[in-house]
């Protein structure tokens, strides 16, 4: 599901792009750290280790030790947020004003288990009202690519989730965006206000994403967003 009139730069939501003071990128091969020139202003990303898990955890600092977390979210403005991907799913989600933003690295794991909805659990539970958040899933491996063997489809099916392009002897293939849509939406967040940047990690025919069933072995292009800064000063 390639996209059309996207050039090899980092690509932004349209919907994360209404919000004011954040600027967000989801790289590309050739771009493979959004908001790269963030650096000049020596800012530096907190530190974290992603590990196909659900925890949560607030950055609050520059540098940060974090620990093993695959959900981030924070209020400290020019603190870039961000997931490194190579076909798992990068969400970014920023609320309305400005003032809070947040990034989630889902694999098949993270999506079964739920990546997700922890952190829109722990939002609401700050006292967040959902309703005001935007959210963009960005490029991931597609429904068109993501081949699995029958008992993962089948534990996706017990989640509530069915495998798509299901043809005699063919293998199931699941569509992870869309899971991780249903549950943007499930948990609180409107439907106009979530973007699925329609991209294949995998078959995008200019090679702009790594992929790990690809390359085996690829480096990963990175999803961030950050808070408390002009859109144009950030640009790479």
């Amino acid at each position: 599901m390639p996209m059309t009139g996207v050039d090899r730069l980092p690509l932004r939501s349209k919907l994360l792009e209404k919000v004011p003071e954040i600027d967000h990128a989801f790289g590309t091969r050739h771009h493979p750290v959004g908001l790269r020139s963030l650096d000049h202003w020596g800012i530096r990303r907190p530190a974290w280790k992603q590990v196909h898990g659900v925890k949560v955890r607030e950055a609050r600092k520059p540098r940060e030790e974090l620990g093993d977390c695959d959900v981030l979210f924070t209020r400290a403005k020019r603190l870039p947020i961000g997931v490194a991907v190579a076909d798992c799913v990068p969400i970014l989600l920023a609320r309305e004003d400005g003032a809070v933003v947040a990034a989630v690295h889902a694999g098949w794991r993270g999506t079964i288990d739920g990546a997700a909805r922890a952190l829109l659990e722990r939002l609401a539970r700050e006292g967040e009202s959902l309703e005001r958040y935007f959210a963009a899933i960005g490029p991931s491996i597609g429904p068109c690519c993501y081949e699995v063997d029958e008992a993962l489809a089948e534990r996706f099916a017990r989640a509530g989730y069915q495998a798509v392009g299901e043809t005699p002897g063919a293998k199931p293939k699941l569509d992870l965006p869309e899971y991780n849509r249903r549950q943007l939406v499930a948990y609180g967040l409107k439907s106009d206000r979530v973007e699925v940047l329609k991209a294949c990690t995998l078959c995008d025919p200019e090679r702009r994403f790594y992929s790990y069933r690809r390359e085996k072995d690829p480096g990963r292009q990175f999803a961030a967003i950050v808070l408390g800064v002009s859109r144009g000063a950030s640009r790479p």
